[in-house]
């Protein structure tokens, strides 16, 4: 019986011949075999110098099992795009989180535009490293879908210029820094073959292509492209991404094709809050105190509860808070007002604070920095936040603080306070 190992180009190696029995024989036409199954039954196929993986169950030897995967693979390159994962713009490469909640290969709806995406692509090299292997500058391209991904004919570079979409520099990512092999959860894929390409210079957000890189066969390497929809994009458009070797996908195949579809024309806002009754218990003059949902309150400072704000106006909006400072009757505890202000045990104090994290909302002086203030009234709004344009969600972390003095008047304070967003039409 002779086993054949074919694929090989040109002139064969040296051929190499072992078997225990004179009725056996392995031909080898690639590279000469480095070592031999040590089973005495052949049910175990052992070539080039590594043991097979998984035994034959056929007696007849039919059962190819113990063949390992690289004697039937092509010796090109064969250059795949497996999977995506859309992120969110809201930290650096390994602490972004995930814009479709943790799960890959899924299309994103009613992207904004003017508004900062991030997308992670892999690219496995499910080929060899024999014939017309080169380096790769894998660019991102984009496309607007018709009927499927693979129908379109007019591929455009994302980052050239105008168009529907761009790159865009962003604070939390530096260009060409590596990307890492990052958890599928907040925006990583699944690792598609053996081997990770740390050496990758794949963070982009400046431009679109990255510099020559070696997939060799078994590896993979993960892409993350900071980009952005422009003023052009087809409201309601579905656009498909790819992976090219600087425009050309000669040895290039795609199993899936990121999908992005564009909010439509339609301007609208969203505005939620997570806890509408917030509370801070018992105050003491002698320790500051700051609300909580469960209205026990708390020594140290928490978030009390968020807001979610997003609008796909290209002028984005502005959210203001309106609301007496804690009062019963005649009885009230000074609000701190429109200078931003650190607390101070045993003085009258009631103000608040906001962090901002997603989107391109911001929270607006004085209640940006790390000390606490409420600059409104019955009467009068205080500017909280904004957007200066189109913004996707943006989570803002509201904290509250109150503090007494030792003849504050005892009794139950309490305060209705109102948030609203405008948009800027």
């Amino acid at each position: 019986m002779f086993v054949y190992i074919f694929g090989w180009l040109g002139t064969p190696a040296a051929q190499a011949y072992f078997a225990s029995s004179t009725s056996f024989g392995v031909q080898h036409q690639l590279n000469s075999i480095g070592g031999r199954s040590t089973s005495t039954s052949f049910s175990l196929f052992h070539a080039g110098g590594q043991t097979a993986n998984t035994q034959a169950t056929s007696t007849n030897f039919y059962g190819l099992a113990g063949i390992l995967k690289f004697l039937f693979r092509p010796t090109k390159p064969s250059y795949e795009q497996t999977h995506y994962h859309w992120r969110n713009d809201d930290g650096s490469e390994s602490a972004a989180t995930s814009a479709t909640s943790g799960t890959q290969d899924t299309a994103l709806s009613s992207l904004a535009k003017s508004t900062n995406i991030r997308l992670r692509v892999e690219i496995s090299n499910e080929g060899g490293t024999r014939w017309v292997y080169a380096t790769q500058q894998f660019r991102l391209e984009y496309g607007l879908l018709v009927s499927s991904c693979s129908a379109i004919s007019s591929w455009v570079d994302v980052g050239a210029v105008a168009g529907d979409f761009d790159m865009v520099n962003t604070a939390n990512l530096t260009d060409g820094n590596n990307t890492t092999n990052i958890a599928t959860s907040i925006g990583g894929v699944t690792d598609s073959n053996k081997t990770f390409l740390t050496s990758n210079t794949a963070v982009k957000d400046t431009s679109s292509q990255v510099g020559a890189l070696s997939v060799s066969s078994d590896s993979f390497v993960e892409l993350e492209y900071s980009i952005q929809a422009l003023s052009a994009a087809t409201d309601g458009g579905i656009y498909c991404f790819r992976l090219t070797n600087a425009s050309s996908a000669t040895n290039y195949t795609y199993t899936v094709y990121p999908q992005a579809t564009i909010a439509s024309g339609a301007q609208a806002i969203s505005f939620s809050i997570s806890d509408n009754s917030i509370g801070f218990s018992t105050l003491s003059a002698a320790a500051a105190t700051y609300a909580t949902g469960n209205l026990a309150g708390s020594a140290s400072e928490t978030e009390a509860h968020n807001m979610v704000a997003s609008v796909t106006s290209n002028n984005g909006y502005l959210l203001t808070v309106q609301g007496a400072t804690l009062t019963n009757g005649g009885y009230s505890i000074n609000a701190i007002g429109g200078t931003n202000t650190a607390s101070a045990v045993g003085s009258e104090q009631f103000g608040l604070r906001m962090t901002a994290t997603g989107g391109s909302g911001s929270v607006t002086a004085p209640y940006a920095a790390a000390g606490f203030a409420y600059a409104a009234d019955a009467s009068t709004a205080s500017q909280v936040a904004s957007a200066a344009g189109t913004s996707s969600n943006t989570t803002y972390s509201v904290r509250y603080l109150t503090n007494i003095a030792n003849v504050t008047e005892a009794t139950a304070y309490s305060s209705t306070i109102t948030y609203t967003i405008t948009g800027n039409y």
